[in-house]
């Protein structure tokens, strides 16, 4: 059986055919993101230093997290009670910005 479950809607303000969403797990982004949380990701939004990102990672792992660029990449949760983490490029397979947050009220 497949767990992988696909669901179309409108994001406003989103006009890449290839964008995607993911609900996000857990409280390392919180407060500003919360577990339950659903996020847009358009390839092609431009990635740039302090913004929250989907990424990655070479060996399949995938987070959520703010980017700061410099000669390594390194990820950070908003949530203090979590550690930043640095990456080599050659360990980032994918990074993708996020754009829209969606929650249920």
């Amino acid at each position: 059986m497949n767990d992988t479950y696909t669901h179309y809607f409108d994001a406003p303000g989103v006009d890449d055919p290839r964008a995607f969403a993911a609900t996000l797990v857990g409280d390392c982004m919180t407060p500003e993101y919360r577990d339950g949380d659903l996020a847009v990701f358009p390839p092609d939004a431009e990635v740039t230093d302090g913004c929250a990102v989907f990424v990655e990672l070479a060996n399949g792992f995938i987070t959520f997290k703010r980017i700061r660029l410099g000669d390594k990449i390194t990820l950070v949760p908003d949530n203090p009670a979590h550690k930043a983490r640095t990456f080599d490029d050659a360990e980032i397979a994918r990074v993708v910005r996020c754009v829209a947050v969606y929650r249920l009220v």
